[in-house]
């Protein structure tokens, strides 16, 4: 799958950029839904989206932020040929697969200071 759809060899790795204005944070007693700017590269391209998440404080240094709802990656808005979908389907019987995943996250951050 990795050679096959992802290019892994090219494009080996997606990256994901968000700033959390610390205002925001220190004002949450316990948890809140915001909504963050991001820019996600990956195979070669970028593009802005918005992370609907759940921040919570977890512990007087420590914060959980959990997407509220997937993101959902379009195969094509990135640039993913349509053939290695098709050379990926080939490995599993010739089944349709879709272009497009979605993707939950949770990430856990903790305050050294």
């Amino acid at each position: 799958m990795k050679a096959l759809f992802f290019k892994v060899v090219k494009f080996p790795q997606a990256s994901i950029k968000a700033t959390i204005d610390m205002k925001k944070i220190k004002s949450i007693r316990y948890y809140k839904r915001m909504e963050i700017p991001a820019i996600l590269e990956f195979y070669g391209v970028s593009k802005e989206i918005k992370l609907e998440v759940l921040v919570a404080k977890v512990y007087k240094k420590k914060l959980l932020i959990t997407s509220m709802k997937p993101i959902i990656i379009d195969a094509n808005d990135y640039g993913i040929p349509a053939k290695n979908l098709i050379a990926l389907s080939k490995t599993v019987g010739g089944l349709s697969l879709s272009d497009k995943v979605a993707v939950n996250f949770v990430l856990s951050f903790a305050h050294n200071k």
